[in-house]
């Protein structure tokens, strides 16, 4: 009969036999070789982590957001940067190796799993497309079984190691010898990743070329934009309907600043034609100024 960690490599090896099972086994033997650290990555794992916990790299899902629009169904969410794109295209998860073997095997490997957005990250993708909606985090099952993947190989490594170096287990059980060879083993390494919430930017997949969240810095700058406008505009020799148009987008502008949730889109719709105006002047230094501060809200 093999040993424990024999068996456990046999396992390891077999992608037949499900992940969960292989995990048990290699808690016993963590156990009985007393690798506290390790034992406690393999219960986790089986058990599912907690919001408090150190969550591994390799459980930071990538895929494509989605939100709800009532006209054209589910649409893909548009980024300003890269860097934003891949803050809302991943996702931590949490769930036991037992349940992500469950999906795997419920669904095929070309199969889409919506993952719902909420709390902050939906109160900020509804302030960026300007609307109250839901939104969604689509992931391929083939992203599930790299989790599933990842975890079988640490435990193949690490009991590989052990059985290089005679640790073997038989009969269930492990000699001191064994136990001191474990020790001084290298554990399998777990890098841990513990994503964070930024204030980042987003927009929809429509024309809008950027938004503003209701925070006190853009308000800030909105202000003043307005404050450095309307003591120049005077001074813009602006036709009659260009002076009515700005007029009136100041005004919207003012009333949005005056609520406590300003409507980005309308913000950004004000702005956009205040530029347009702005653009059409030519020779002015002062309206290249106006554009120039207008540009930081309006890239």
């Amino acid at each position: 009969m093999p040993g424990l960690i024999s068996e456990i490599v046999e396992d390891a090896s077999n992608n037949q036999i499900d992940v969960s099972a292989i995990l048990r086994k290699a808690i016993v033997a963590s156990s009985r070789l007393n690798l506290t650290e390790l034992r406690d990555w393999l219960q986790k794992e089986i058990n599912g982590y907690s919001l408090s916990d150190e969550i591994p790299s390799y459980r930071n899902l990538e895929g494509r957001p989605y939100y709800w629009n009532p006209y054209n169904g589910w649409q893909p969410l548009i980024f300003e940067s890269a860097k934003e794109e891949q803050f809302f295209s991943s996702r931590l998860i949490y769930q036991s190796i037992s349940e992500l073997d469950a999906l795997v095997k419920k669904d095929r490997h070309d199969s889409i799993l919506g993952i719902p957005y909420s709390g902050k990250a939906l109160q900020r993708i509804c302030r960026g497309v300007g609307f109250p909606t839901n939104a969604r985090l689509d992931i391929s099952v083939t992203e599930l079984i790299k989790v599933l993947t990842a975890v079988r190989n640490k435990i193949l490594d690490w009991a590989l190691d052990l059985e290089q170096k005679g640790v073997l287990g038989e009969g269930m059980r492990f000699s001191e010898k064994e136990k001191d060879i474990a020790k001084n083993s290298t554990v399998t390494n777990i890098t841990n990743h513990i994503g964070s919430m930024t204030n980042s930017q987003l927009q929809q997949g429509t024309s809008y070329s950027s938004q503003s969240y209701n925070t006190s810095s853009d308000k800030e700058l909105i202000a003043s934009f307005i404050a450095e406008l309307t003591s120049n505009k005077d001074k813009l020799n602006l036709s009659n309907d260009n002076d009515i148009n700005v007029n009136a987008n100041l005004h919207t502008l003012e009333a949005q600043l005056s609520t406590n949730e300003p409507n980005p889109v309308i913000i950004n719709e004000a702005l956009k034609s205040i530029r347009s105006v702005l653009e059409g002047v030519t020779g002015s230094v002062i309206a290249s100024g106006l554009l120039t501060s207008l540009a930081i809200l309006i890239p």
